[in-house]
Order: C-alpha cells, then structure tokens, then sequence
C-alpha cells in the first residue's frame, strides 16, 4: 500500500474530559483520534465529526502509561501519533508526517520537531533530519513521538510502572524514553524528522511538582535499569552530573546518585 493510503491516527491521554468534541477541536486536530480520559466514570462512545470518526474513552485508573495504553489498544490507523492534551497541530500536519514516512521507508517510528511554548522548558530535537542512534532517541518526548502501528501490534507497550499516576515509581516520567528505548532494542529502526507538526503548551503539572525529590531520584534509577542494566550506572552518574546545577540547592550529589541506586536496585 502506497504511504500516502495510510490512515492516520492521533493518541489523546487526558483527565476528566467531558467534552472530547472539544478538546479534539481545540488540539485541531481534523482527523482521525482516539483520545483516552481517566476520571471519574468508565465507558466509551464513537463520534463522527466533520467526517472523521473518534474513538472516545473513559476510565477509572491512573497512570499515563495505562491510559496510553488504552489508547493504543483501541487504534486502527496506520500511522499512530502521540499526543498529550496541551499539543495543538498545525494545519496539514498529516501531510507532514506521510512525507516523513516516505523519506525514512525503513523507519518504524519516527520523532517530531514539537516546539515548546513554555521558554522554560523547551523539547529536544536534532540538527537534521536522520536515522538515530540510541543515546538519541532516550531525549525525545512522548509527544513527538508517531509510529506504524506493528511496532505495538508486536506487542510493544508503554510500561505502566513508570510515567506520572503510577503506582510504582509515579514520582518520574520516563515512559516515553523507555518505549523508544525498548523499541530499538527490538530492532525497530527511528528516525527523527526536523519539521514540526505542533506546539507543546508544557504547562506545570503535579509530576513537575515532585521533581528532585527522594520518589524523583529513586523512579529515574528504577527507570534507567529498565531501559538497560549495563548502562544503568553510567546513566545514573551522568545524570547526577548534568542535572547537579538544577538540583544543588535542594539535593547533595552524594545523595541524589544514592536515590537513584536505591531504585535501580528496586527493579532487580
């Protein structure tokens, strides 16, 4: 099938949606979306809007990772976008990505340029478009992520142990760096494509609110044992050192590598 038959589809996770209707147009989104809400209710509907069906979800867990999963389970696209409920798209975005798709024909996922308003907290991206290597592709975010829909059709899942709401270590996120983590290490090949799609909002959260705490420091060691035991402590040092001007005023270094050991040893 020729690339440009694809369907795409786009990924929603939110909270306490009562108007999926609206946030769909708000995000404009002008297609195809499932988009997946944890609240206070469970359920789910189709809608046909403007000629594009949305798969409208609702459920009772928490954790991004679950919801995300959700999402994901429900998809029947082709091509599948990620998004989190604070990305609004620019106009002819599907195009953009079908180009992308063409360019990389043996990529499985590829990366977004998605800018952040908030100068605050700005995405990472690549000088050019191009196939990635591992220490690249653990940087990007959840939301430039899109993908053919056999990498989790392979069974490939967001792990619901990590991200913001979970139970075990929802201190972190990480989610994102461990599905593209897990993704290459199956031998899906990624590429990052330096047209944007979108803008981030990346308002403040509760998740940020925790950042460098002990529950903080011990997800990130848990998470870097997840994504790979025999570079777990290299990640765990070289993350204390690149951080350490951000968290010095409220963590010692000796502390914040203890955390982070503390919690790689968790997951053993």
């Amino acid at each position: 099938m020729s690339i440009t038959n694809n369907k795409i589809e786009v990924l929603v996770v939110t909270m306490f949606c009562h108007d999926y209707e609206a946030l769909w147009h708000k995000m404009n989104i002008h297609g195809d979306a499932v988009i997946s809400s944890q609240g206070d209710w469970a359920g789910r509907e189709q809608k046909n809007v403007d000629g594009h069906a949305i798969d409208c979800i609702a459920g009772e867990g928490r954790g991004v990772s679950l919801n995300r999963n959700a999402a994901v389970s429900a998809a029947s696209g082709d091509i599948l976008i990620i998004a989190d409920d604070d990305v609004v798209y620019d106009p002819g975005y599907q195009e953009t990505v079908l180009a992308a798709y063409a360019e990389f024909p043996a990529a499985d996922i590829i990366l977004f340029h998605v800018p952040s308003s908030n100068l605050a907290r700005p995405t990472f991206g690549l000088k050019k478009s191009k196939y990635c290597r591992f220490d690249e592709i653990v940087r990007f975010a959840t939301f430039q992520v899109t993908f053919r829909r056999r990498v989790t059709d392979n069974g490939l899942r967001f792990d619901e142990r990590f991200g913001p709401g979970s139970a075990a270590y929802g201190g972190t996120c990480g989610e994102d760096m461990l599905f593209l983590a897990q993704a290459y290490q199956r031998g899906h090949r990624i590429a990052y494509v330096k047209e944007r799609i979108g803008v981030v909002n990346h308002r403040d959260s509760t998740w940020h609110a925790k950042e460098w705490s002990e529950e903080f420091f011990s997800g990130h060691g848990a998470l870097f044992a997840a994504t790979s035991k025999p570079l777990a402590l290299p990640f765990i040092l070289l993350y204390a050192l690149l951080k350490h001007r951000a968290y010095r005023e409220k963590v010692f270094l000796f502390d914040a590598v203890k955390h982070m050991l503390s919690g790689a040893r968790s997951l053993t």
